[in-house]
């Protein structure tokens, strides 16, 4: 079985309402929901958030769980593993432990269908591991790069020197079997990477990177605003 959970708290720092804002007239979240919905391989699709109007806009998208988070996996300290394993345990289905769990960020108009592909396919051959979206690191002065071979995963938390096997993560989502999720919290140093190209790996953080995601996601489906 494979389970999709988008995690969609409603506190956003840097961009207000960022999970719902609107993007080419839909809120944003409504593109990642397409996605999933478009790729036909996910038998749950499920939302986890704090906010009761985000679950309720969900629903009307055609989500098929919709989880009330609590507010200890809803504060600025709460991580995405703890986020996504107290849904986990909040599910009246049930769950094998080689059903394949996705945590799929809600800003995600850039996700694509190959990608979600090619992760499980990996995930095949990895399969006490989290697979991630990584891209190659051409920023500087960055905190927590990986230095890899792609199969093999270094999380360096400090300023390091830049050099061809080194990468970022990208920001999109992350992959593994439910028994992985429930018993290793620490997804990088758990994990294998899927490389995609660094113009589409954007991390939407500020309103600069917003406007980024327009041109490309406008670029990506022939649109225009």
């Amino acid at each position: 079985m494979n389970i999709a959970i988008i995690p969609a708290r409603q506190g956003s720092k840097r961009i207000k309402n960022k999970n719902i804002k609107l993007f080419f007239k839909k809120p944003i979240i409504y593109h990642t929901i397409n996605i999933l919905k478009k790729s036909k391989i996910f038998d749950y699709i499920i939302i986890t958030s704090d906010s009761n109007k985000i679950l309720n806009y969900c629903k009307k998208q055609g989500c098929d769980i919709l989880v009330k988070r609590s507010k200890d996996v809803s504060d600025d300290q709460a991580t995405t593993h703890a986020a996504i394993k107290h849904a986990l345990k909040k599910l009246k289905i049930k769950i094998q432990n080689d059903d394949k769990i996705f945590c799929i960020y809600p800003c995600n108009p850039l996700l694509q269908i190959a990608d979600i592909k090619k992760s499980i396919t990996i995930l095949g051959k990895n399969k006490k591991n989290y697979i991630f979206t990584v891209s190659k690191n051409s920023i500087k002065n960055i905190n927590s790069i990986f230095l890899n071979k792609l199969n093999k995963v270094k999380l360096v938390k400090k300023k390091t020197i830049i050099n061809r096997n080194s990468y970022i993560d990208a920001g999109q989502f992350y992959l593994a079997y439910y028994k992985t999720w429930m018993n290793y919290s620490n997804i990088h140093n758990n994990g294998v990477c899927l490389e995609i190209p660094e113009w589409r790996a954007l991390d939407i953080n500020y309103t600069s990177d917003w406007k980024k995601a327009e041109i490309i996601f406008s670029y990506l489906n022939n649109l225009s605003k």
